[in-house]
């Protein structure tokens, strides 16, 4: 591999990761996508594997770190595969390259949905089907804003590799954001000069959890023990029923599935990837159950 190669590389992997952050407020309606698909027009699909790889593992060190990376790059290599052997060759198959690839965009976040609730399930014993309708609503959110993305990447990516100096310029942007997004918030320093520190061996936190039931809301400030589950802190501040895993009652107030009404959570707006038992909580976290309907 050349040097301008892994420049190319690294240049769109840092871009992926300072959209990844910069999107952090908006739960599944993010980029990255519709650039891990157009890039398979410029590189190799070992080449866009890496990218992905690289952008999964680093954001992952900041947004929670656990077996929900493997399964991440494990179903966006999948998706990467049917998108270079199946989907391309269609696409071109039928002279509407652009328009056609577009719309199929837009399939590949269900695909990419369904091989992680495949793992998801088998790891947490619970049913498929019922782990992958859960999160429905936020595949066919990360799937519009992929067909929404999808044709402004690929002008912006051609363009890119097209001209010499537009890369070079876009190389130093995205050196900015990497450093902006990945920048720790400033913090204040105390009238009387002395830092407030908490100590290396202090075993509690807080966060802030908010359960939306459906005729009111409860949110507490709670603490808990470095360590702990989304499930213990919420089942320390709530009577909680659970199943596989699963959140199904919390204050006497039930999901149902007749009426496909599940409970699911967020932390700090973004909804999780994995079950309440698995997403270990850090100071400063955001909680919110609520109940959704598909």
């Amino acid at each position: 591999m050349t040097v301008r190669q892994m420049a190319k590389l690294s240049l769109l992997a840092s871009l992926c990761i300072a959209l990844r952050f910069s999107f952090g407020a908006f739960p599944n309606i993010k980029p990255i996508t519709a650039i891990f698909l157009v890039c398979l027009i410029y590189f190799k699909l070992w080449e866009v594997i890496v990218i992905m790889s690289l952008t999964m593992i680093i954001t992952g060190i900041y947004m929670g770190f656990g077996i929900w990376i493997l399964w991440q790059i494990i179903a966006y290599a999948i998706v990467l595969m049917l998108w270079q052997y199946l989907v391309s060759p269609l696409a071109r198959m039928t002279g509407l390259r652009l328009p056609v690839l577009t719309i199929l965009s837009g399939v590949m976040p269900f695909v990419y949905s369904l091989v992680i609730a495949v793992f998801d399930s088998w790891l947490y014993g619970t049913s498929l089907l019922a782990y992958w309708l859960n999160g429905l609503v936020f595949d066919y959110l990360h799937a519009l804003s992929t067909i929404a993305f999808y044709p402004i990447v690929f002008y912006s990516l051609r363009r890119l590799f097209n001209n010499e100096k537009t890369y070079t310029s876009l190389f130093a942007l995205v050196s900015v954001m990497t450093l902006a997004a990945c920048s720790p918030a400033p913090t204040s320093v105390p009238a009387n000069n002395q830092t407030s520190q908490v100590a290396d061996d202090d075993p509690t936190a807080q966060a802030t959890i908010l359960v939306k039931f459906t005729d009111r809301e409860t949110e507490k400030e709670v603490t808990f023990e470095v360590g702990d589950s989304v499930m213990d802190v919420l089942e320390d501040n709530f009577n909680v029923e659970e199943e596989d895993g699963l959140v199904t009652v919390i204050d006497g107030v039930s999901q149902d599935p007749a009426k496909n009404t599940y409970w699911m959570y967020k932390v700090n707006g973004e909804m999780a990837e994995v079950g309440a038992e698995s997403y270990e909580v850090k100071a400063g976290d955001k909680i919110e159950f609520y109940l959704e309907s598909f």
